[in-house]
């Protein structure tokens, strides 16, 4: 919030690592979030219906559950995809797919089978992380366009903290190759 305060920047572009949640992800895979939300929030309204929605502090208005991308952002994101110089991924030798789906983001590290199908079911997330659905939640209430970027750095399983440790390098190497060609379309 100081940020946007302070700087007033046009755009939002919050990037960096998380786990993936679809087995069809790879270390290495991009995730471009069309949609965030937080995976571990919860209230109870005062009707007794229980809500993931998190409150604006300022307002008190709800917001949504899930804080959507900017469109045109998004846009120029897919657009970026198809001609950012990535590296090729070292277990597979091929470069990295790149997604449109959903983040969710939590205070934990996830690194549980059954939490990933969890979150897979519950949300239809495509990867989790621990910031970007605050960083969009702000920019939601203040007004500013954003996206949220994540390149996957291990698949938040029993394997995730050793995988992370491995990867985490190339994922955050293509996940800012693919910043750089956004912010050039920009």
């Amino acid at each position: 919030a100081l940020l946007l305060h302070v700087y007033k920047p046009t755009h939002v572009l919050f990037t960096g690592i998380a786990g993936g949640l679809k087995p069809a992800l790879n270390p290495g895979d991009i995730v471009i979030a069309s949609r965030v939300a937080h995976h571990d929030f919860g209230t109870v309204l005062h009707n007794m219906q229980p809500s993931r929605q998190t409150r604006n502090p300022i307002n008190r208005e709800l917001n949504p559950e899930y804080f959507p991308a900017d469109s045109v952002l998004l846009l120029r994101a897919q657009q970026a995809a198809r001609t950012a110089r990535f590296d090729k991924l070292t277990l597979t030798d091929r470069l990295p797919q790149v997604v449109v789906g959903t983040v969710v983001t939590g205070d934990v590290f996830v690194s549980s089978s059954e939490k990933v199908k969890q979150l897979s079911r519950d949300f239809g997330a495509d990867a989790t992380e621990m910031e970007g659905a605050a960083v969009a939640q702000v920019c939601w209430q203040l007004k500013t366009p954003c996206i949220v970027i994540r390149s996957l750095s291990d698949k938040a399983d029993e394997n995730a903290r050793g995988d992370m440790m491995t990867f985490y390098k190339t994922a955050a190497k293509n996940s800012a190759a693919l910043v750089t060609e956004i912010l050039g379309r920009l």
